[in-house]
């Protein structure tokens, strides 16, 4: 289904946290609110802000010490009135994503 934007959003997330494969992540609280954002971690990384992080994206070695499976960034993209957004499933994320000349954007429920 394709929905057109109808509010402007800006990224509060000026520095997003972006992992490589094999970056050690320390692991904190899991996100609790009413977005539905199940199995969501606060995790930080060397030399970057704190950032949320989907569980699939979190491994364990055998000492129980946290690292990015995978490479992942939380970069959320600026939308515009009049941009569209698509209803399509994705890896690791909710099921809106907003569409713009530059990629592909999560937004909030609030939208």
């Amino acid at each position: 289904m394709r929905y057109t934007v109808v509010a402007s959003h800006r990224s509060e997330f000026p520095q997003p946290i972006t992992l490589s494969r094999g970056d050690a992540l320390v692991v904190g609280e899991r996100y609790q609110g009413p977005e539905g954002w199940d199995d969501w971690y606060l995790c930080e990384a060397a030399g970057q802000q704190p950032g949320w992080v989907p569980a699939q994206v979190i491994g364990r070695d055998t000492q129980q010490q946290a690292f990015a499976r995978e490479e992942y960034c939380a970069h959320e993209l600026d939308v515009d009135v009049g941009g569209f957004f698509v209803d399509q499933p994705m890896v690791s994320m909710p099921p809106m994503y907003g569409l713009s000349a530059s990629g592909t954007v999560m937004l909030p429920s609030a939208f």
